[in-house]
């Protein structure tokens, strides 16, 4: 392992030890706020808000945490929205990984949550869900309980065909020996016969629900309700009687002083209901007088004043109606100090969360300090990577000279390249020479002066008389000039088709450097007309439409 190597590793070690040290205790503190759920959910609220950074865990930490504060949520605050959201992300997490007992219990919040939010068809789904799972293990007590659930939801949604078949299905499930649950399962069942207006059925159920509920321990409150409901639903049937015996019979079997009220109200409605005034009036005052639920009493109290407005009694119905009035402003100021009381709680816990927040700013200082030390280390570490870096330089100086080394040879070998090229262009000059002694050879050159060896003729002038050259001139003209030229007419007849063999012997007169004055008298033209011509030729025949091209020029270099 070279010295670069080990400076990385020992930069690496501290960061993975903080890395664990941030991790460790989100552990601890997600598995201490498991615990403190059973008992106290305010204080595993606080533990989580002492997690730093929950938005950044990951995987079961996530979904541990996401769940737990739904549940926070909910109890504390009633924030069902944020909840759901939060409950999602475990849902999904324990979905992934197939976690079926995870899994049961975030579906079971998540189911409660859409229930009680109002999504109604999302909570079925999910009941189903539940059910499902259930009815595999075979776990009849759970598939009763979510029957139960299923058949809640279609009743809020007034679907009780639906809510009546999931509910037979909780009684099916349900052991008779159950005397907790059975009976809230056949009283439902009997509730959504009664909203379906099949007395009998629902009077049946009720009835199974009561005799069950009978064998309890403590049966007392859960029947003294249930013959409640049972006169209710007599009363509207209007078989009085019998509503007035099961009224009796609830409040034989009253759970506490408290539920007297209740009872006292439904008796005093059937007298009502049968026109015994005198006897309605006497348990309406009683309602008055036994109550402790504040909506109880103010029903009372409206009822007194509907039955004294019967009876001709405008003073007293006026009083009651006072006291219906004065009684519901305590009850809204009740309210409202209830909402305070939430306030201050949020507030208490807001504290205690900023409590919370100090306590990790002492272990982010904590951090600091050990990131200080880590700096330190690392700015020794940094010293010997220095001394490396020097080496490197020196080794990368010695590499430039061996470079410019390499570039001093190049540029030799580019001199004698140079100096190749030189010979070759000295060599093309001679061929062109000798290619200039070959045109004065040939039998038309003796008719062209310019072709003439200057030697022989430096003393005579032009004649600037008319050239005459015949057809055998043009055609040994033009192939010397192809063959010594590479292809020289062969080429511009095949690259410019509109050329014609005229054309094209005019163009070979101006390969060999043909002068101005043999050119007018050759085609017995003036010198202007042959400059004449070869614009024409550029543009109408060579498409060259560049004034600063010069034909002569373009086709001595092709």
């Amino acid at each position: 392992m070279n010295r670069r190597s080990l400076v990385c590793l020992i930069l690496f070690l501290p960061l993975l030890l903080l890395f664990n040290c941030q991790w460790k205790p989100t552990d601890k503190l997600l598995s201490e706020a498991e615990e403190a759920m059973e008992t106290h959910i305010d204080s595993a609220n606080l533990i989580l808000d002492g997690i730093s950074h929950p938005e950044q865990l990951l995987g079961e930490q996530q979904a541990r945490y996401c769940r737990m504060k739904a549940v926070c949520l909910i109890n504390l605050f009633m924030q069902w929205s944020v909840a759901d959201s939060l409950n999602n992300i475990a849902l999904n997490y324990y979905r992934q990984i197939n976690d079926t007992v995870r899994l049961k219990n975030t579906l079971f919040l998540s189911g409660r949550i859409s229930l009680n939010v109002g999504k109604l068809d999302k909570a079925i789904s999910l009941f189903m869900e539940l059910n499902d799972i259930a009815s595999r293990n075979e776990q009849y007590w759970n598939l009763a309980y979510y029957n139960y659930l299923i058949s809640q939801c279609y009743l809020n949604k007034n679907e009780y065909e639906n809510a009546l078949s999931f509910s037979k299905k909780s009684v099916y499930h349900t052991n008779e020996q159950d005397t907790i649950n059975a009976p809230y399962y056949y009283k439902q069942t009997g509730a959504i016969y009664a909203q379906m207006n099949e007395i009998d059925s629902a009077l049946a159920y009720y009835k199974k629900a009561g005799e069950i509920a009978l064998k309890n321990v403590n049966p007392e409150r859960f029947v003294s309700f249930l013959f409640n409901d049972i006169s209710n639903l007599l009363l509207s049937n209007n078989e009085f009687e019998k509503a007035l015996e099961y009224v009796d019979l609830s409040i034989n079997y009253r759970a506490n002083r408290k539920d007297i009220s209740l009872f006292n109200l439904t008796k005093a409605r059937v007298f009502l209901a049968t026109n015994k005034t005198d006897s309605a009036r006497f348990y309406l005052e009683r309602t008055i007088e036994s109550s402790e639920n504040g909506h109880i009493t103010i029903m009372a109290y409206r009822h007194l004043s509907d039955l004294y407005k019967i009876t001709g009694n405008y003073e007293l119905a006026l009083y009651k109606m006072l006291n219906h009035k004065e009684l519901f402003q305590e009850e809204e100021n009740a309210i409202d100090l209830d909402l305070l009381a939430q306030q201050y709680r949020e507030e208490q816990l807001k504290n205690e969360n900023n409590e919370l927040k100090l306590a990790k700013k002492e272990r982010e200082l904590y951090l600091l300090t050990v990131t200080f030390l880590i700096t330190i280390a690392a700015i020794i570490l940094w010293f010997f990577y220095s001394e490396e870096k020097k080496k490197k330089r020196i080794r990368e100086q010695q590499q430039r000279e061996h470079t410019l080394k390499d570039q001093a040879k190049i540029t030799e070998h580019e001199n004698r390249l140079l100096k190749q090229e030189n010979e070759l262009s000295q060599l093309r000059e001679k061929t062109a020479v000798l290619r200039e002694s070959l045109f004065r050879k040939m039998s038309v050159s003796g008719k062209i002066p310019s072709l003439v060896d200057v030697s022989d003729n430096h003393s005579k002038e032009p004649s600037h008389k008319r050239i005459s050259l015949e057809e055998p001139d043009w055609t040994e003209l033009i192939q010397t000039t192809n063959t010594l030229f590479n292809g020289f007419s062969s080429r511009l007849k095949k690259e410019y088709p509109a050329l014609s063999t005229e054309d094209i012997g005019f163009c070979c007169l101006l390969k060999i450097n043909v002068s101005m004055q043999d050119l007018a008298d050759i085609y017995c033209i003036s010198k202007a007309g042959i400059t004449k011509r070869k614009t024409r030729m550029k543009k109408e025949k060579f498409k060259i439409s560049d004034n600063l091209i010069d034909l002569d020029d373009f086709l001595l270099k092709y």
